[in-house]
Parts: C-alpha cells; sequence; structure tokens
C-alpha cells in the first residue's frame, strides 16, 4: 500500500514537472516571436525587406543612423538624406537594368558609392568623417574575419565519413 502511495505522488509530481517545463517553453517562443515583429529593418535574403524599400525610405534610414552614430546637425542630416536618396535612386535603376546580371552592376556601384562618400566628406566635419571611416574599416576588418566561415551546412553535407567529397 505504501509503494502504491509513494508511486502516485511521484506520478504528480513528474505530471506538475513536465507541464510547467511546456509552459516555460511556450512563454519564450512567443517573447521571441514578439521580438520578430519589433525588429521589421533587419536585412534578409535577396528578396528580404530591406530589398522592398523605397529609395526615399533608404534615404531616411541612412540618414538617421548617421545623425544618431555622429551627432549630426538638422543641415547635415538633410544634406546627407538628399545625397543618400541620389545614390538609392542611381543603385535601383542600376540594378534594374542590370537584374540579371549582378557580375556588370560591380563597377558601375563602387562608382555611385565613392561618389556617395566623396560628397559625405564634404558635408561632415573632419572629426566625424575621421570616426565614419575608422567604423567602416572595424566593419570591414570584421566583415573579412568572418568571410568564408559557413554554418556547416554545406561542407558538413559534401564530405563522407573519412573526408572525401562524395
Amino acid at each position: 500500500m505504501k509503494n502504491l502511495a509513494i508511486a502516485f505522488v511521484l506520478g504528480i509530481f513528474s505530471i506538475g514537472a513536465v507541464s510547467a517545463q511546456t509552459n516555460k517553453k511556450d512563454k519564450v517562443k512567443t517573447e521571441t516571436d514578439q521580438n520578430a515583429q519589433v525588429r521589421p529593418h533587419t536585412k534578409k535574403g535577396p528578396r528580404g525587406e530591406y530589398q522592398k524599400r523605397t529609395p526615399q525610405e533608404r534615404a531616411e534610414m541612412q540618414a538617421k543612423r548617421l545623425q544618431t552614430q555622429y551627432s549630426l546637425t538638422d543641415a547635415q542630416v538633410a544634406k546627407i538624406r538628399e545625397i543618400s536618396l541620389d545614390k538609392s535612386n542611381k543603385m535601383q535603376a542600376l540594378k534594374a537594368k542590370n537584374s540579371e546580371k549582378r557580375e556588370k552592376n560591380g563597377a558601375e556601384m563602387k562608382a555611385i558609392k565613392s561618389d556617395w562618400n566623396k560628397q559625405l566628406q564634404g558635408i561632415l566635419t573632419p572629426d566625424q568623417y575621421a570616426q565614419f571611416e575608422k567604423d567602416r574599416a572595424e566593419k570591414m576588418e570584421k566583415r573579412q574575419a568572418n568571410k568564408g566561415k559557413h554554418k556547416g551546412h554545406y561542407k558538413g553535407k559534401m564530405k563522407g565519413q573519412n573526408g572525401d567529397r562524395k
């Protein structure tokens, strides 16, 4: 009789523990879903939300980002918004013209970005521009450090057990 009572009590505790774990997972998942809805500005794949933005939206985003990062004046923000809009319009037209061959866009895109960079240098103060260049260099170093790192999706599937390719 004692064994039956102990088994009954342990069964009740086990059910309670399993149900508590399930509720906690559901709660975490709900919080994650809510966080995903808060951040619609994230870049996604080739057809992601960033690519769906209009040139005006991109220019506005860039102007706001630079304003917060480098403490820009309203006059600087207005000028940056203008040159960023021009850059976004040119980039969009270039992408539309050569949509099937992205390699053709490379040199022209670099020229557009270089022109924007020269205009930006004229708008920012020397200290602001130096910080901008420093931040950009750090971002490029980080990108180069991560270049070629795969998350195992491709390489692991292609190799057999002894390391040779299938």
